[in-house]
């Protein structure tokens, strides 16, 4: 049978840019191992798997590697989908049911508006591996731990410009902490390192973000047909 798979460009302002997800519409559910292997094809950072369900859709996303909890460019690309495709009106709100609870997405002109849980961090110990992920000579101010990620706090603007991170520091007993087997919620537990407050008078969060590593892909058409 022939199946849509499209990729979308989230918060992109030009083609070939943003934050591709692969979105990927059924009629009812497939199962896990399938939804595994055809994210792990597409090699993107997320693909996300919809379908009906309870007035809205069931809303799953996977990495090449595992399955996250949440995700918020791949709802955005998801929601994008069902209004360019005609599955849902214009007008009418994007409703998804998720491991994370009801996520809604609602159109505003040319905005998409969503409306995510908030999971602010807390204090937490710095994970194993740290300071490997970090290049090995940086010492952070603070390190929190929300539901999804670690927050790191670092001293200043010019410190998080020059790191050079390493991923593959980031492993606990030979696994990534994208690999974790606590829960399903910490499955998909990343790390990020910010600065909170920016020099030089003006706004900033440079940012480096942790995922599982992956295979480069060439950039490709928006969406493709994919015989499953």
């Amino acid at each position: 049978m022939s199946l849509r798979i499209v990729q979308v460009d989230a918060f992109a302002s030009r083609p070939f840019s943003g934050n591709p997800a692969a979105v990927c519409v059924l009629t009812a559910p497939r199962d896990e191992r399938w939804m595994q292997d055809v994210a792990c094809e597409m090699n993107l950072a997320e693909t996300a798997f919809l379908h009906p369900e309870n007035e809205g859709y069931r809303l799953r996303w996977f990495t090449p590697t595992i399955e996250m909890a949440l995700c918020g460019h791949a709802t955005l690309a998801s929601a994008h989908v069902l209004w360019e495709e005609g599955r849902l009106p214009a007008d009418r709100q994007a409703r998804f049911h998720t491991q994370s609870g009801l996520l809604t997405a609602d159109r505003r002109d040319d905005w998409i508006e969503l409306d995510f849980p908030a999971t602010p961090p807390a204090p937490a110990a710095a994970p194993p591996g740290l300071a490997t992920a970090l290049g090995g000579s940086v010492t952070p101010r603070w390190v929190g731990r929300s539901k999804f990620d670690y927050l790191v706090e670092l001293d200043s603007e010019a410190t998080v410009r020059a790191l050079i991170p390493d991923p593959r520091g980031a492993r606990t007993g030979g696994r990534s902490w994208d690999d974790r087997d606590e829960s399903r919620h910490d499955a998909g537990l990343r790390l990020r390192i910010t600065l909170l407050r920016a020099t030089g008078g003006r706004a900033g969060r440079p940012c480096h973000r942790f995922r599982p590593l992956r295979r480069s892909r060439p950039s490709g058409a928006s969406a493709s047909s994919r015989r499953r």
